[in-house]
């Protein structure tokens, strides 16, 4: 995979971790650099290439302190809300380096930014405006919504023992015909067709 050759022969020959800190945190950066010109020689790949460098570098930086931090409010670094916490900061900041990703250009990109924020006020029309750029109808975004959050569900069973049993990594087999059960439901009831996927292109 595109991941594994950037370990492989970017990362691990600049020394990896076993370098001093600030050479680790170069190493990561640079390596997450080079994975957004991969994708395209352009400023604004490279902007993308940089933030998830930011990301990851800022993630390693802070990992004690976040580890004390839930400490001290009694949380597990593995339970359900630290893991709901860190999903969501997660996919805030991967959709916000998606602008750069997709943008024509920088100044494309910058305006986007600065306009994430103004002129917009929520309406249950624009939900159904999104559901429809999506290509789905009411009853296939419900029906996408209820079998995302199944699989969601079996998600953190996998990682969590005090989950209802029937749903507990320790059962695989049940897990297994669920997640079949599931998949199947996706195909069979999803919308497969329409537009082509936007990551096709690399």
């Amino acid at each position: 995979s595109l991941s594994g050759w950037f370990r492989d022969y970017v990362y691990i020959p600049l020394g990896g971790s076993r370098v001093s800190r600030p050479r680790h945190y170069f190493n990561l950066f640079f390596t997450f650099l080079l994975s957004g010109l991969w994708h395209g020689a352009s400023v604004t790949m490279l902007v993308w290439g940089a933030l998830h460098g930011g990301y990851v570098v800022a993630g390693t930086a802070t990992r004690g302190l976040r580890q004390a931090l839930y400490q001290k409010l009694h949380i597990g670094i593995d339970s359900l809300p630290a893991r709901i916490w860190q999903t969501l900061c997660t996919f805030a900041l991967v959709c916000f380096g998606w602008v750069f990703f997709s943008a024509p250009n920088l100044t494309t990109a910058w305006y986007i930014v600065t306009h994430l924020f103004t002129g917009f006020v929520p309406t249950l029309n624009h939900v159904k405006e999104s559901v429809v750029l999506l290509g789905l109808s009411a009853e296939g975004a419900l029906r996408f919504g209820i079998l995302f959050a199944a699989l969601l569900a079996i998600d953190f069973a996998t990682k969590d023992s005090s989950w209802p049993a029937f749903l507990a990594a320790r059962r695989r087999p049940v897990q297994l015909i669920i997640c079949w059960l599931l998949a199947a439901g996706i195909i069979f009831w999803g919308t497969l067709g329409g537009g082509s996927f936007m990551y096709f292109q690399f």
